[in-house]
């Protein structure tokens, strides 16, 4: 919620703020690019991200259930 409250007018800045925030990484950017995708829907998020997550199919036809 730290990274996300103050920048969430700009996707890009939400998630990398929550990266730079260091300690337990990975869980942050889990939850911080969670409430992203919720929040802002896959068509606002930059594509390169879009492009390299694993098993999106699986998580795309998961969502659409």
């Amino acid at each position: 919620m730290y990274s996300f409250l103050p920048y969430s007018l700009f996707p890009k800045t939400v998630v990398l703020k929550a990266v730079n925030l260091g300690e337990d990484i990975d869980t942050t950017e889990v939850v911080t690019g969670g409430l992203a995708g919720i929040y802002y829907g896959i068509e606002n998020l930059p594509n390169e991200w879009i492009e390299v997550i694993a098993r999106k199919d699986d998580l795309v036809n998961l969502a659409i259930r």
